[in-house]
């Protein structure tokens, strides 16, 4: 019987990519494994923010708290997107929302290997490099608190972490303020806000 998508019903569980679809380095996917059974990937599908703002099943809790995020359309479709969303409770909800950052960040690592594969000016390569370093950190540390900390007494931590997770979204952006584009404009800013919607449901639990 194959692993629940997300870890919010049960144990936490950091959840990776297929090892085909992106390549990080050996200490972090090392890191990233230590961390115990790797369940199925649920993936981001849509580009945009998506959703009508319409639940079903257990959705009134998911409306409830996405209203307390400052992004409300982003927050339903991210947790309308995994099933166990509508059997869990808020901890649970930061758990999928934590998880669904993971997907993301590693969708970004595989769109900046594309383009620097591509590029041919230094500043440019200098700019997408930095953005990769940045959300290694996403997903080595700040991803990490959440899944670790968030069912306890220290959720802060993650709540925390989640705000750091965010900044590192804003330095990735700064280092392009000098580039003619932005080539990850739209998927950074997905990591920006996905990670203040999370900060903003554990807040939840940190006020109770």
């Amino acid at each position: 019987m194959p692993s629940p998508p997300i870890s919010a019903v049960g144990p936490p569980r950091l959840l990776p990519p297929t090892t085909h679809q992106v390549k990080v380095d050996r200490h972090t996917y090392r890191r990233l494994s230590m961390m115990g059974g790797w369940g199925k990937q649920s993936w981001w599908s849509d580009g945009g923010y998506g959703g009508d703002g319409v639940t079903t099943g257990g959705g009134i809790e998911q409306e409830t708290t996405c209203k307390s995020t400052p992004f409300y359309d982003l927050c339903v479709s991210t947790l309308e997107s995994d099933p166990d969303s509508s059997r869990t409770d808020v901890p649970g909800l930061a758990i999928i929302g934590a998880n669904k950052l993971n997907a993301k960040v590693y969708d970004s690592f595989k769109e900046i290997a594309s383009l620097l594969e591509e590029a041919k000016d230094e500043s440019l390569k200098k700019a997408l490099v930095e953005c990769d370093d940045h959300y290694k950190t996403i997903i080595t540390y700040n991803v990490l608190s959440v899944i670790k900390t968030v069912r306890t007494s220290r959720a802060y931590v993650g709540r925390d972490a989640m705000n750091d997770a965010a900044k590192e979204a804003l330095a990735c952006a700064s280092g392009f303020e000098n580039q003619p584009t932005f080539p990850i404009k739209d998927s950074n800013k997905v990591v920006h806000d996905l990670s203040v919607v999370v900060s903003s449901i554990i807040t939840l639990l940190v006020s109770e």
